[in-house]
């Protein structure tokens, strides 16, 4: 026996290092319960799961004993003064329950709790909500903190404080992970130990009730370990039954033999990737230069290349200087994750960790040391400024951008807290260099992590919607911004984007999931140029050199002129699709916007019976194109009943999506700014009630040249009487004042005028008449060029012919305004939202409106509705949209076939599908007609019935239906069926209506 226990101290060192070496082969797959699945669930964020932090750290506010008693049952009636400056507070925490138990380490599991809060209002509550979420963590025995994902929502019957507060209970949710933090282990398995758990807010210091857990390692890592000992054990028999047949007499205590494990190298040739050359120039960029709207991006990269920190060093660097301000326990978790945080999830979650610990202000002026001590070499920067970008973005820490983009003559720098004033700015020709991160002059703006900006974009929305609008028109190009860095930002600035084809294009570094990163960003339209980094990044310094190149000849960006070439401007409204919008559970409708062998821009008008929701589709888009502008007419639109609805508007190639959601009010959420608030298309709205009175302007008064805006929609949108003419009369005093000094632009505007008149209101008016000293406009009824007084005043005009003022005038004022140099304004691309277009028109107008207002503007979109049948004779091909309300089910919607009336007669058309009509004569004789039938087919008729057949004869013809019945008579009887008499009475039944019919002629 002796001989054998000496045999196992010698080979102890033998058998043990391949079994330990088993073990740990064996511990990635050990992590979770999937085999293989060697790190926690992608879907679950961790930033701080390697981090041990006590729970004294950073705890001054009062303890849970501390803090005022709540009645729980009555959450409304507790008395707590708010803090000063706080909107939202956490007033405790009750942890009800945790799943799965038993919790496994290294698996996701969630806790469930209760928040009492107190908050100002719903707004307060939706933009602090998020803030408070990340402040909750759980904690473990007491001594450690793990941080998670937490959720809430508000209640449904939020109750109000005295203090006109609302202190109210949410529930809520953390999804969290236990793994090293977890210390009752045994060779890194857990076999199942218990644990006190609460949760824990890590500003206030505020600790809910504990919890008791059981937490254990995954399934085979315990089937793992305990294989693993069989075979050890088996090991040591083996070993000690061989050594003792072996050397049964031989006492040796020789030093025992270590056997060394070798790592087994990787395959180099599984890793190599192909060496790649410098990219080559994408011709749509080149393009974009030229044209003025290419927008360059730059990120840390770029700021690496010109000797500033990497993110490694930089953060390296940012710790040591922050050291004294960072737990123990913080800083060696934190320098062990630097190593990894070269850009991406890493660096967000090395600077979401120190942002948790360390004030905004101090970190901020760590970063103004560490960046102010570098002397950089601004050489690449001072390239790429040279060329004619319309606008910069910077995405790196340091300031080296901002003093050479920034500092140019026509430029404004703008961070996220200052997005209020981008959309002016931009509409004005200014120059945006963006700074989304924030600026370290200002700490209150910065984010210092991805997860921290998404945060801000919830604060100052309008820089999303911004940012979203220049990714949808201008060109970018993206250098020294890391693929993983660029894919999160674009989901953090454009959720809702789908961008086809290839608008945006990025220089990175390539990699092994290129190919995957490429797909995902293709869905922004971004092209990725992937080049082989070698230290100093050559490829980047040749591209850049290469672009600068190509582009020496372009000129440098100028404020491009409003009205100039761009995707909104010239595009059309193809479809429209609504979500729980006035009448509609669900409506897609597409719009003609060509018609084949016909230039120029389609019209569409919507028919339909009254209430069946045609004003609500032109509202509906009205309201996408004017955003978060048109919230007053938001709850008209909005189903009873529901709390969300939808508008999904296609605009060209690209696609404007609109939400509003009800709270207590109505709110409007676009996905973006849009092409109308940017400026960029030209859509005017007119509501039904137009052509309204207004006072007449005393003579001359400047009038300033507007953007496109959403006040040329909103009219329709509101359904408010539109009120315009007022200014048209205003714009058309100061055009015929400067057409009568001779102004060649007041004079084309004259003439385009006096055609409308002449061409489009038939009748007597000619155009108009010169100014006089009273300043009274006036329509000629001559073709004279000297005042008379025969002259009509434009207040004398009728309806109708104000009514078209109304909207073809106001159409030219803003044209001349968005193509200020255009030689033809009136020829270029406009987009017309009219209600009831037909509205106060003559017959003769109606019939002529379709055609001559193509004639003057052959490139405006018209989208409208009408009742008119002769409207409806002049539409070609797809220009009619004819909605129906099925009799079963009572929802409306277009007819599923295409009709197409083209000069067709309106009695036709009045008969048709479209409008449904029996006939066009009035009832009182559609009746007659009708009883005249019913007696004139009986073969058999009485004295009295007889009478009245020929009665109705006479009244018929009286309207001339008479020849009309004949031939609908001969059509209708079979001649075979009547008898010899029956046929001589229908003959001296039509000979005295002849004679009738012509002693009335007589």
């Amino acid at each position: 026996m002796r001989a054998m226990m000496i045999s196992v101290w010698r080979a102890r060192r033998a058998i043990a290092v391949p079994v330990v070496t088993l073990m740990l082969a064996a511990a990635p797959s050990f992590a979770t319960d999937k085999p293989g699945g060697g790190a926690p669930p992608q879907d679950v964020q961790q930033p701080l799961n390697a981090q041990q932090i006590p729970l004294n750290v950073q705890q001054t506010s009062p303890s849970a004993q501390q803090r005022p008693a709540i009645d729980k049952s009555a959450p409304g009636k507790a008395e707590i003064p708010v803090q000063p400056g706080s909107s939202f507070q956490i007033l405790d925490l009750n942890l009800g329950a945790i799943e799965p138990s038993p919790v496994i380490l290294g698996s996701a599991a969630i806790g469930y709790f209760e928040l009492l809060v107190r908050y100002v209002d719903d707004s307060s509550a939706r933009l602090n909500m998020g803030e408070a979420q990340d402040r909750l963590a759980v904690a473990i025995d007491g001594e450690t903190i793990v941080r998670g994902i937490a959720s809430t929502r508000l209640p449904d019957s939020p109750q109000a404080s005295p203090s006109n507060a609302r202190v109210d209970r949410m529930k809520g949710s953390i999804v969290f992970t236990l793994d090293n933090q977890v210390r009752s282990t045994f060779l890194g398995v857990n076999w199942g130990s218990s644990h006190i758990v609460y949760l824990i807010d890590r500003d206030t210091g505020i600790k809910s009730n504990p919890f008791n857990i059981t937490v254990r390692s995954p399934l085979l890592a315990l089937i793992g370990f305990s294989a693993a000992g069989v075979v050890l054990f088996g090991l040591f028999g083996l070993v000690a039954f061989r050594a003792v047949r072996a050397k049964p007499h031989k006492l040796d205590l020789d030093p025992p033999v270590v056997v060394p494990f070798k790592q087994p190298e990787a395959d180099a040739t599984a890793l190599a990737r192909p060496v790649l050359p410098t990219p080559e120039l994408p011709s749509a960029l080149l393009t974009a230069l030229a044209e003025g709207r290419a927008m360059l991006a730059l990120g840390g990269g770029a700021s690496a290349q010109a000797g500033f920190p990497d993110g490694p060093a930089f953060v390296t660097r940012l710790v040591e200087g922050l050291r004294d301000g960072l737990p123990k326990s913080l800083i060696d978790s934190v320098e062990a994750e630097a190593k990894l945080a070269v850009s991406g999830d890493g660096f967000n979650k090395v600077m979401d960790a120190i942002a948790a610990a360390v004030p905004h202000e101090r970190i901020a002026r760590e970063m103004q040391q560490i960046v102010s001590g570098t002397r950089p070499n601004r050489s690449l920067h001072t390239t790429l400024a040279g060329l004619a970008w319309r606008g910069a973005v910077t995405l790196a820490r340091d300031t080296l951008a901002d003093g050479i983009f920034a500092a140019k003559s026509g430029w404004a720098k703008f961070a996220l807290d200052q997005a209020s004033e981008l959309p002016n700015a931009i509409k004005s020709g200014t120059y945006p260099f963006l700074r989304p991160m924030g600026d370290l002059d200002r700490p209150d703006s910065l984010s210092l992590s991805m997860t921290e900006f998404r945060r801000n974009l919830a604060r100052w929305p309008e820089f999303q919607r911004q940012m979203a609008l220049l990714l949808q028109t201008q060109n970018f190009m993206f250098i020294g911004v890391g693929a993983t860095t660029l894919e999160q930002f674009l989901q953090a600035v454009g959720v809702d984007l789908e961008i086809t084809g290839e608008r945006h294009f990025a220089l990175v570094p390539d990699r092994h999931d290129i190919g995957l990163l490429g797909a995902t960003l293709s869905r922004f339209g971004v092209t990725l140029l992937p080049y082989t980094a070698d230290a100093t990044h050559t490829a980047v310094t040749d591209f850049v050199g290469k672009l600068a190149s190509r582009a020496r000849d372009t000129a440098p960006a100028r404020a491009r002129p409003q009205g100039s070439s761009n995707e909104f401007a010239t595009g059309r409204i193809e479809a429209i699709k609504l979500s729980n919008i006035g009448l509609f559970d669900n409506l897609d409708l597409k719009f003609q916007t060509e018609i084949s062998g016909v230039p120029g821009a389609a019209w569409t008008v919507i028919f339909g019976p009254n209430g069946c929701g045609k004003s609500s589709i032109l509202q509906a888009i009205g309201l996408a194109l004017c955003g978060n502008e048109a919230g007053a007419a938001a709850t008209r639109l909005l189903q009873v009943g529901k709390s969300e609805a939808a508008i999904e508007l296609t605009f060209g190639s690209q696609v404007v999506r609109t939400r509003l959601v009800r709270n207590r009010d109505v709110s409007v959420v676009p996905s973006a700014t849009t092409p109308v608030q940017g400026g960029l298309a030209l859509v005017l709205g007119f509501p039904a009630l137009r052509g309204a009175p207004s006072i007449n302007p005393k003579g001359v008064a400047p009038i300033e040249a507007r953007l496109a805006e959403p006040a040329d929609v909103l009219p329709l949108v509101s359904g408010e009487v539109d009120r315009r003419l007022g200014s048209f009369k205003q714009w058309l005093i100061n055009v015929l004042e400067q057409a009568g000094r001779g102004d060649a632009r007041a004079l084309a505007k004259k003439t385009l005028l006096d055609n409308i008149i002449r061409d489009v209101v038939p009748g007597m008016f000619r155009k108009l008449a010169p100014l006089d000293s009273s300043y009274v406009i006036r329509v000629k009824i001559d073709d004279s060029d000297v005042a008379s007084p025969e002259d009509v005043p434009f207040d004398d005009l009728s309806q109708g012919m104000v009514s078209i003022f109304n909207w073809l005038g106001v159409l030219v004022q803003r044209m001349y305004d968005f193509y200020p140099h255009a030689s033809e304004p009136q020829k270029q691309h406009a987009i017309t939202l009219i209600d009831e277009i037909d509205a106060h028109l003559h017959p003769d107008w109606q019939r002529r409106l379709v055609e001559l207002s193509k004639k003057f503007f052959p490139n405006v979109q018209v989208i409208a509705t009408s009742h008119s049948p002769l409207l409806a004779g002049a539409l070609r091909g797809k220009e009619m949209c004819v909605l129906e309300r099925d009799p079963r089910s009572g929802r409306v919607g277009p007819l599923p076939f295409d009709l197409d009336f083209y000069g067709r007669s309106s009695q036709e058309i009045l008969t048709s599908v479209v409008f449904g009509l029996q006939s066009d004569r009035n009832p009182e004789t559609e009746r007659l007609i009708h009883r005249y039938y019913d007696l004139f087919e009986k073969v058999k008729r009485t004295e009295p019935e007889e009478k009245e057949l020929q009665e109705l004869g006479k009244r018929l013809n009286n309207v001339s239906y008479g020849a009309i019945t004949e031939a609908a008579v001969a059509k209708s009887t079979e001649p075979e069926e009547w008898s010899a008499e029956e046929t001589e009475a229908l003959r001296k039944h039509f000979e005295a209506a002849s004679a009738a019919k012509s002693g009335a002629i007589s």
